[in-house]
């Protein structure tokens, strides 16, 4: 037992050394942090001014001394006790506009308007929101912000906010930090969340190293402590996090199954052996003859669809893309057509679905099974329409089926889900681009066709690996 608790402070001790060293890098300096802060409190003010009817909060990463450096986000929440959203936007945006009259205001959409724009080298966002309580009803998701803010700033501590540092770094060398639908990892919130329960990053790593899931945090005791109870407001789960403000909300339900996977084998790695190359890994980009290489050293075939790509907020893009990509892999398996993987991304101008086959050829016979034996109606229609088989009809399993020979291709069915008789399943705002889409066939058209953006996400896809494995 004595040698265990050595060992078990060796290892505590070595990860704080590397903990310590990561903060160093990635925290802001004091000066950085205080100009900020007095940007932050300046542009406070001014708004404050033109809204006296709404608090305007400085809130954020940056407020609560837990952003990575380099991040210069400034949020500005505005939040009003009354009005209706088209009152509160109009106003937040008109006192926006003449408190900074030479910036580039951008308008942008969450569940309701918000602007965003460039000044003096901060990205500043003013977000209209409704001041609430805690566990009350929200008008729109926004509104639990301030409330977020006011609990974490007063229990973080200062090693912890530290640690929520440190944590999202590990994540975002990871690719897992980031709750948008384009990433669907850990948002900031839960980061500090999660140090804040465990008490500190160490303490985080060596629970989460172990979770059982579904696992429960549930800071407040909102559902007194019963675990079941809690999984049960949430069903499907794998990791809850009780919102600190609403009980009725989980904070982590962003969080794919395998980035929640991925923290788990990460957290582990951290544990056994620290080290500074877990923090701090960057994705290699190859050249376009080197990405040329590395795809058709798999002895596969590629086909991609590169599209125009709609304009709409990343967390309405993604998931359309995505849905659209799983459309595509089932029509092409329903024809026959082994996919050994699939990808989907973006640049600013197009969207990409990048399909990796298994052969460029599906085999030769394509065993088309019929309606049951006992459907004489669908019989009948289903010999007549298969007048010329390679072999059959014939009655398997209680079914009638033929054999015919196939000699299509895998870039074939591809154009075929794309006439526009086949996509079932496509997403709504791609269905018109599909249209126009372009067919990219094997690794050199894919790379050469390939935006900078693109080629990044290419070089991925044929590097992948986890580093911390």
């Amino acid at each position: 037992m004595p040698a265990l608790k050595k060992d078990a402070s060796d290892s505590s001790s070595e990860f704080e050394k590397i903990a310590k060293a990561v903060a160093q890098k990635v925290s802001p300096t004091p000066a950085e942090a205080a100009a900020e802060k007095e940007f932050a409190k300046a542009m406070v003010a001014k708004l404050s001014k033109r809204l006296s009817n709404a608090k305007v909060i400085f809130i954020g990463s940056a407020a609560r001394d837990t952003g990575l450096a380099g991040s210069r986000d400034i949020d500005l929440f505005a939040a009003f006790k009354k009005g209706t959203e088209e009152q509160i936007v109009a106003q937040t945006f008109d006192a926006a506009r003449k408190c900074a009259p030479g910036a580039k205001w951008v308008k942008h959409y969450a569940e309701h308007p918000y602007l965003q724009a460039r000044i003096a080298g901060y990205d500043v966002e003013v977000i209209p929101c409704f001041a609430i309580s805690p566990n009350q009803k929200i008008i729109s998701a926004v509104d639990r912000s301030p409330l977020h803010m006011a609990y974490l700033e007063q229990e973080l501590t200062l090693m912890q906010r530290r640690d929520v540092r440190v944590l999202k770094q590990l994540l975002k060398s990871a690719g897992i930090y980031g709750a948008e639908a384009k990433i669907g990892g850990f948002s900031g919130y839960v980061c500090e969340l999660l140090v804040l329960n465990y008490r500190s990053l160490h303490g985080l790593l060596q629970a989460s190293s172990s979770w059982k899931l579904p696992t429960v945090i549930d800071i407040e005791g909102s559902y007194f402590q019963d675990d079941r109870k809690a999984a049960a407001r949430f069903p499907g789960a794998q990791l809850v996090v009780v919102d600190v403000t609403d009980a009725n909300r989980n904070a982590a339900a962003a969080i794919s199954q395998d980035a929640l996977a991925s923290f788990i084998l990460l957290s582990r790695a951290a544990l056994e052996n620290p080290r500074l190359e877990l923090f701090f890994q960057k994705p290699k980009v190859l050249s376009k003859p080197g990405l040329v290489f590395a795809l058709k050293k798999r002895g596969t075939h590629f086909v991609c669809i590169k599209a125009a790509a709609p304009k709409l907020v990343d967390d309405i893009f993604y998931p359309q893309l995505y849905k659209t990509r799983e459309s595509l892999s089932a029509f092409v398996s329903r024809r026959g057509f082994q996919l050994v993987d699939r990808a989907h991304f973006a640049d600013e101008k197009h969207a990409y679905l990048l399909l990796e086959f298994a052969y460029a050829f599906a085999p030769t016979v394509e065993v088309c099974p019929g309606p049951p034996a006992y459907d004489a109606k669908s019989v009948a229609l289903f010999v007549k329409s298969r007048s010329k088989p390679l072999r059959g009809p014939f009655v398997k399993d209680g079914r009638v089926y033929v054999e015919a020979l196939r000699s299509q291709s895998a870039t074939g069915i591809v154009k075929e889900y794309l006439s526009g008789n086949n996509r079932l399943g496509t997403a709504s705002h791609f269905q018109k681009p599909l249209k126009k889409a372009q067919v990219l066939v094997g690794p050199q058209q894919i790379s050469f066709a390939a935006s900078e953006a693109a080629l990044a996400e290419l070089s991925a896809y044929a590097l992948r690996k986890a580093h911390w494995l």
